[in-house]
């Protein structure tokens, strides 16, 4: 009869199995990390793309404001706080300004809904510049502002802008 020599103790045998199992286990681990990761670069691309389509939509209604100047000619309407014209003194422009009870104008491409705004001057008391007072060879200074949401509503932009007309 032939005698077989095993080399491996029967203290070893079940060593090669643990080791397996445990290099099995932090695999696993570094996968579920990049997985985590990975979600984590999705959901941020994902709030960029609807913070940047805000952006233009609000950028659009900037937009849509000024040719609505350029269709009113040299002589706008009254700027009295309705259908979103507002003046710095007679109607000031409220904090909601945005919500449809103040009647905004909306831009029908982008949704945006836009307000403008007469100011006769702009003073600040606390900075070194020159502040602006219109005189009678200077016109007007108008302000707009837009604000827009992504199409998910997740993300809202305000911009504003202003302008001598």
């Amino acid at each position: 009869m032939i005698k077989t020599i095993h080399s491996v103790s029967d203290n070893e045998k079940g060593i090669i199995l643990i080791t397996s199992l445990v290099l099995l286990v932090i695999l696993t681990l570094i996968g579920i990390a990049a997985m985590q990761s990975t979600t984590l670069q999705e959901r941020m691309a994902g709030n960029m793309e609807q913070r940047d389509r805000a952006f233009q939509a609000a950028e659009s209604g900037l937009r849509a404001a000024e040719a609505r100047f350029a269709a009113w000619g040299i002589n706008p309407p009254a700027f009295n706080g309705q259908d979103g014209r507002y003046h710095s003194v007679s109607s000031p422009l409220p904090a909601d300004w945005w919500l449809p009870a103040r009647n905004p104008m909306q831009d029908a491409d982008s949704n945006a809904v836009f307000i403008i705004e007469e100011v006769r001057s702009i003073e600040d008391a606390g900075a070194n510049s020159i502040a602006f007072v219109p005189s009678e060879d200077f016109a007007i200074l108008y302000r707009i502002r837009s604000r827009a949401q992504s199409p998910n509503t997740r993300a809202t932009v305000m911009l504003e802008t202003t302008f001598v007309y």
